[in-house]
């Protein structure tokens, strides 16, 4: 990747990561307006440890592969190829957690559109949800390795 292509891909990152997180706001707006600027800040932040992730995880040449669409993956089955190490994926780890976090202030909200008092207790649960199985699929990686 020459050094243009690579700014403007940071570029559109950016915009993209900006655009999805004023999404993120407008939804919990609508369901939950007091969780807006919180879901649009954990989105951020998670757009944003997803970038320093796959910045670091291009040292690998070829580890991290483009879709056709333009979208960024990383195949698990290819840790051994380009010899990844399990600590290497943790800042994409923790970006997958706080984007739970906004899935469950999103489904928080729906529940709270029935019965306002299940927001918290709907959101907390669906968020420890997400959070074990990320650390399961974490764990799972660092086992294969």
């Amino acid at each position: 990747m020459s050094m243009s292509e690579r700014i403007a891909d940071e570029i559109a990152g950016v915009v993209v990561g900006l655009a999805l997180a004023g999404l993120s706001w407008l939804l919990v707006n609508w369901l939950w307006p007091d969780m807006a600027l919180p879901a649009f800040i954990l989105f951020a932040l998670s757009w944003i440890f997803i970038s320093i992730s796959t910045t670091k995880l291009r040292r690998h040449d070829g580890f991290v592969q483009t879709s056709a669409s333009g979208w960024k993956f990383v195949k698990t089955a290819h840790f051994r190829k380009y010899g990844v190490h399990p600590k290497e994926l943790i800042w994409g780890n923790v970006a997958t957690i706080l984007l739970g976090s906004v899935v469950g202030l999103l489904v928080g909200g729906l529940a709270g559109q029935i019965s306002s008092p299940a927001r918290w207790p709907v959101s907390i649960v669906v968020f420890l949800f997400w959070t074990i199985v990320v650390m399961a699929a974490a764990l799972d990686d660092w086992r294969e390795k």
